[in-house]
């Protein structure tokens, strides 16, 4: 008959400890998979399914204590990248987290980006409205001089105007012509 797996063979024996000190279940969970196929395929009942010789058998140890796929396996795609990516999990854990900080910076700084166009957008609306606005006033007549409060009503009105689709924009604006009614002692 075929020889059970040495994972399955420590967990069956009988009252005798298989390595002294180590729990079964943990040893053989220690056996299961590469050495498992290592063992079986040296003991197989054909020859020709067996290792060709003892440096193959030893080549196969030696890639199992290296962490490389092994012989005795087969040749799965799954088997293979699961070897290789527990030979080099730590590299890869490095450079997934360094793709993960540039990504994040990436995106931070594109969002900056676009907010910063927001802003300096806003602030360009505001600077024509306050040249539009001077340029109106300055326009009226000439012999008259320009009343503070007058141009700050037209400003309000112009603004309710021009500036109704930028709820933002025209807030900005009550707020500097808030500021500018109290600079004139206007608190109502």
């Amino acid at each position: 008959g075929d020889p059970p797996r040495p994972s399955l063979a420590v967990v069956r024996g009988g009252d005798d400890e298989a390595v002294p000190g180590v729990d079964r279940r943990r040893w053989s969970r220690m056996l299961a998979g590469d050495l498992d196929n290592i063992v079986l395929k040296a003991l197989r009942k054909r020859p020709e399914q067996r290792y060709v010789s003892a440096e193959a058998l030893s080549q196969d140890l030696l890639s199992y204590l290296r962490g490389r796929p092994v012989m005795a396996r087969g040749e799965g795609m799954a088997y293979r990248s699961r070897k290789y990516l527990h030979r080099h999990r730590w590299t890869i854990a490095a450079a997934t987290t360094v793709l993960a900080v540039l990504f994040t910076a990436l995106g931070v700084v594109g969002w900056q980006a676009q907010r910063a166009m927001r802003e300096a957008g806003r602030a360009q609306a505001m600077q024509g409205f306050v040249a539009d606005l001077f340029e109106s006033a300055g326009t009226s007549s000439a012999s008259e001089p320009i009343d503070l409060r007058k141009l700050l009503d037209m400003g309000i009105v112009r603004g309710e105007r021009s500036l109704a689709r930028q709820p933002q924009a025209r807030a900005e604006l009550y707020g500097v012509v808030a500021r500018l009614r109290l600079g004139l002692g206007d608190y109502r």
